[in-house]
């Protein structure tokens, strides 16, 4: 631990004495007219609105005053990034950050105040602005060259949703995987994300099941994002983005839900200014548990968390902030039915078979995992126009596991059997990590520029060990199986400890090169260094190593269009190390990393007065280098294989009309593997489609509030036919799923009801093999009631 925490603070310390060497004054800059436009949710002009134009770090605004009869604001400013405060009586208070390069005109919408007993009126909650993970700052999406896509904490409520399967589902670039049975594991465009979970902008890979009730929102960046993150992310990333003191006096809510199959949740969120602070001290303490059965004989689920976050501000160039999260998760993991080879299915068996083993004696299904883990965060803004932040992060996972599983079908039709495998073990995973980075808008050489530089440094632990079972285990019946302990192994079959160390250097820049044109170009270097070593007694062969520098390129143009619209171009690449799943193996420890490369163009809009978001992309994913088996040794493996995923996405996202909400989006993924040398039960897995990557994807919500507070929502959640592994034997079948919502709200409380599933649909939606399909529930239900204070 000493090693790690003087890691961290060297790292800091150079991080900052580097930052403190850019802080050069900036040239003067030429002033343009600003006009700004405000209007209602309707569309409609909003007169008398008090406008405060200000830089980031600066003491004085840079412009002030009213709207005019129009809804009008007009001001001469120098190009920049500033900060716009919209404030009206019977209006919410509005703050948006807007990117100024030229004369331009911006329209900014106004909410109806909630302050009283009214119906509570939510425009464009289903929709986002701005988004951080493409760019690591604040940056308008219709300015971003690149497909993301934004799950408000709207729409995860207008769900009723509670975990990350859950939410994900509305993109439909995301394909799921079941994960063992016991993590989160997504794929996104085709490629597995395992290790492509962020939160805060800081990697979150461990394997678990994460909770939502500290969640703001999750952004979903798709395509490689190496150049600010670093190593995986081949198809994309997913980062949640939690909850923080809004220092806006005190607020709460207290949410319960019930529900089909015993579920059981309750939630709270308490959000405060601490007394005596004079205002620069927030506090906000978000907590859950829960408690549900499932679909599946015998599951079970039981799990809390809570996260206490304080936040400092003591002026308004400085915040700064202390989170603790801790999550217990205790469930019975579960691997789902097998494919029946006859058909080419999953076997039609009743949705609740399960063929582990539920029961008093050792061996009987479990998983424990517990996460604790800490962040200090700080960001200030530097009189000569630089915004710092660093992140410390320090998280450390636990689990302890057993897992049996359906492996085979045996026997004769009528008669089918099902042969098992089993192991159990543990894991603890410690993440230390520490990035510092910068960024500044001016003008030089003519052009406006927003710069950004940070250095990063992770430090990754896991020590595992694991027992692997016979893997003749008593076998089940088909239709109608009775649970049989496994026979346990005595015998360690994994015991070692791997050690990933990250350092990298980074740089971004935003550069306007014409009134209309602007180009994101980035690149960062990585050092990352991989360790195994094989514990004694089970392992006597020496320790493993390797150590990758890859450079990750991102080159992107913007062209706008109009104010409301712009087209953009985008490259970018990544790299996967041999020890990317923080593992390594004798016949992979010599072979270089995997390379994606991304080609990406697509358009953007903002419509119906900029209530409604419209994006649209076509892309070309490479993925080169990949590990195949040596045609002359199969015990060998070498960088032979390539992915290829051509595709195609559409997304929107707004208030359509008043008190109408729309989010949907449909992907088009034609996945590939284009050459492999790979044998997977004996089928060659060149020309075959990649696991869980369906042709064709479809999402979509929409709900309508009623002026008495009454509400009707509803969705489609469609995919095609997809695999449940890449030898593609087993097809899970195609489906579209309906859900609706009824509701009714209140400034300080609402009621809401979802029915999920309401055709009675038989569908899978998740695989981890062949053999290991997840039969979706049945038609189920949940009640929800929320109150605020």
């Amino acid at each position: 631990m000493q090693r790690v925490l003087c890691a961290l603070g060297w790292t800091s310390l150079l991080s900052i004495s580097a930052l403190v060497l850019l802080t050069v004054p900036a040239r003067a800059q030429q002033k343009q007219q600003l006009e700004l436009m405000v209007t209602d949710v309707t569309g409609a002009v909003v007169p008398g609105v008090s406008v405060v134009v200000q830089a980031p770090g600066a003491e004085e605004p840079a412009a002030r005053g009213t709207s005019n009869g129009a809804g009008e604001f007009d001001t001469s400013i120098a190009p920049g990034v500033y900060l716009v405060r919209l404030s009206r009586s019977g209006f919410e208070s509005v703050e948006r950050q807007v990117k100024f390069a030229s004369a331009r005109k911006v329209t900014v919408m106004l909410p109806v105040s909630s302050a009283t007993e009214s119906v509570e009126v939510r425009a464009d909650s289903l929709r986002a602005e701005t988004a951080s993970s493409a760019t690591r700052m604040p940056m308008a999406i219709l300015e971003t060259p690149q497909q993301i896509e934004v799950l408000t904490s709207e729409l995860l409520r207008a769900r009723s949703v509670d975990s990350m399967k859950q939410a994900v589902e509305m993109s439909p670039a995301v394909g799921l995987q079941l994960g063992e049975g016991r993590r989160d594991n997504f794929f996104i465009r085709g490629f597995n994300a395992v290790g492509d979970m962020y939160i805060d902008g800081v990697r979150d890979d461990a394997q678990y099941y994460r909770d939502l009730s500290n969640t703001e929102r999750i952004e979903v960046l798709e395509g490689p994002a190496a150049v600010l993150y670093g190593r995986g992310s081949s198809g994309g990333l997913i980062n949640r983005v939690t909850k923080k003191p809004s220092m806006e006096g005190t607020l709460g809510e207290i949410t319960y839900t019930s529900g089909s199959y015993g579920e059981k949740r309750g939630a709270a969120d308490l959000d405060t200014i601490v007394p005596g602070s004079d205002g620069k001290l927030g506090f906000r303490l978000t907590g859950a548990a829960e408690n549900e059965d499932s679909q599946r004989h015998f599951y079970w689920e039981d799990r809390y968390t809570f996260a206490p976050t304080l936040l400092w501000k003591p002026s308004e160039a400085t915040t700064m902030s202390a989170q603790v999260e801790r999550l217990r998760d205790d469930r019975l993991p579960d691997r789902g039915i097998p494919y029946l080879p006859a058909t080419g299915a999953p076997a039609v068996v009743p949705v609740g078979n399960f063929y582990g083993y539920v029961g008093p004696l050792a061996g009987s299904n479990f998983i424990h995992s517990a996460v604790t883990d800490g962040t200090l965060d700080a960001k200030h803004s530097f009189a000569d126009g630089w915004d710092g932040h660093a992140v410390q992060r320090l998280a450390g996972y636990n689990t302890v596991f057993t897992n049996m599983y359906p492996s085979a079908i045996t026997g004769t039709i009528g008669a089918y059997m099902v042969a098992r495998g089993e192991y159990n073990g543990t894991q603890l995973w410690t993440n230390a990590d520490s990035n510092v980075e910068a960024h500044r808008t001016g003008r030089w050489m003519r052009m406006q520029h927003t710069f950004l530089a940070g250095m990063e440094y992770g430090r990754e632990v896991t020590d595992s060990t694991q027992y692997n079972g016979p893997t003749n285990q008593t076998p089940v019946s088909l239709l109608n199986p009775v649970p049989t302990a496994p026979v346990l192994s005595t015998a360690l079959s994994r015991d070692n400890r791997f050690l990933g160390q990250t350092m990298a250097v980074y740089a971004q820049d935003l550069v306007t090169l014409a009134p209309r044109w602007e180009a994101l170009v980035g690149v960062r270097v990585d050092d990352f260094r991989q360790t195994l070593e094989l514990l004694p007694p089970t392992n006597t062969t020496p320790n493993l190593g390797r150590t990758d520098y890859a450079a990750s390129p991102r080159v992107g143009i913007v062209y706008e269009v109009r104010p409301w619209a712009s087209v953009y171009g985008n490259y970018s690449r990544t790299f996967d190390p041999s020890g990317e799943s923080l593992s390594l193996a004798t016949n992979n420890a010599e072979l270089e990393p995997e390379v994606t490369q991304n080609y990406e163009g697509g358009a953007k809009a903002n419509l119906l007065r900029d209530r409604v978001s419209a994006t649209m992309s076509v892309f070309r994913l490479d993925r080169t280098n990949i590990k195949t088996t040596d045609p002359n040794n199969p015990l060998a493996l070498l960088n032979l294989g390539e992915q290829r995923t051509d595709g195609a996405e559409v997304n929107v996202q707004g208030s359509v009309l008043r008190h109408w909400e729309v989010y949907g989006g449909y992907a088009w993924l034609d996945g590939r593997i284009v050459s492999s040398t790979t044998l997977s039960n004996g089928v060659s897995l060149q020309g075959k489609r990649p696991a869980m990557s369906p042709l064709h994807a479809a999402s979509f919500w929409t709900a309508y509030t009623f002026e008495n507070g009454f509400g009707i929502g509803g969705g489609l959640v469609a995919r095609a036919k997809q695999f449940a592994s890449t030898d593609n034997l087993a097809a899970l079948p195609a489906y579209a799923r309906v859900d609706v919502s009824l509701f009714y709200r209140r400034a300080r409380y609402e009621v809401q009801a979802n029915v999920q599933n309401v055709g009675n649909l038989r569908y899978y939606d998740a695989a981890q093999s062949d053999y290991q399909i997840y039969p979706a529930a049945p038609i189920n239900a949940v009640v929800t009631a929320r109150w605020r204070f």
